[in-house]
């Protein structure tokens, strides 16, 4: 209904917390702020193995770093 890549959306939605454990070791915290720094990094390395589109590697990536 708002237009959204369903790949992108898939794909923001299986790695949107990626970074917990990361955030974990790093802050102490698995607090959403955190995950948010950290799981961009993590989904990129993730994503470029599976060979994905520059674009939609960048707005999953986005999205996962993103609290809106």
């Amino acid at each position: 209904m708002e237009g959204g890549n369903p790949l992108v959306v898939m794909g923001a939605a299986y790695l949107h917390d990626i970074g917990i454990h990361e955030a974990e070791r790093k802050h102490g915290s698995s607090s959403g702020h955190y995950q948010e720094l950290e799981g961009p990094a993590i989904a990129k390395e993730i994503l470029e193995k599976l060979n994905v589109q520059k674009e939609m590697k960048d707005e999953i990536c986005g999205i996962i770093g993103s609290s809106s």
